[in-house]
């Protein structure tokens, strides 16, 4: 388990597109938004960035910020959450995407499981079936920010290129916490709903 305090960054930002347009941070399922969950999730962060378009009341705990250019992408939205947080004495960095069903229960099984002696640069949850989610990571700060000086332009770069010179750990964790909400059937799987209208306006 990390030893530290950390930073986090929530993703926000999505098009929401197989889904018409809905944010999928204003998705509930009765008990609170994703965003708030995901939220909730990282309440013992140093500092929280939202990087999207949600209204939030700033704190000097919390902070929002837009990607830039806008729809630039994870990589863009993450670089400029580490402006905000360039003076931040924390080595870490949590990565969360908003749109995870699972993040009350996901974030403390992946602190838990991080063993940060191990040299890694950062610790992405994987599920059963081997597949990795880099929304749903801890990173080494110094790591991120050497990649991206390697990666250059952020704008409509992926997540697989930002990280591909970096040394990452699986983190196995169960697919009922890594999954994320794309469709319809997801939804109505799910018992989500939205709380209010949060189509992205044209």
């Amino acid at each position: 388990m990390l030893p530290t305090e950390l930073d986090a960054v929530l993703l926000a930002g999505e098009r929401g597109s197989r889904l018409g347009g809905m944010r999928k941070w204003g998705l509930t399922d009765g008990d609170g938004t994703l965003l708030e969950h995901a939220h909730a999730a990282v309440a013992d962060a140093r500092t929280v960035v939202i990087v999207g378009s949600p209204a939030v009341v700033p704190t000097p705990t919390l902070v929002a910020v837009s990607e830039y250019p806008r729809w630039g992408g994870p990589a863009a939205a993450l670089g400029a959450a580490l402006a905000l947080l360039v003076d931040s004495p924390a080595a870490y960095v949590l990565l969360l995407a908003t749109d995870l069903a699972e993040t009350r229960a996901a974030v403390p099984a992946l602190l838990a499981a991080i063993e940060p002696s191990d040299g890694a640069d950062g610790w992405l949850a994987c599920d059963e079936s081997g597949r990795r989610q880099p929304l749903l990571a801890v990173y080494r700060r110094r790591a991120l920010v050497a990649a991206f000086r390697t990666l250059g332009d952020p704008d409509g770069a992926g997540m697989k290129h930002l990280l591909a010179p970096l040394a990452l750990a699986s983190v196995p964790l169960p697919a009922s916490l890594t999954q994320d909400v794309d469709t319809p059937e997801d939804l109505e799987r799910l018992g989500l709903q939205m709380l209010h209208e949060s189509k992205e306006r044209r």
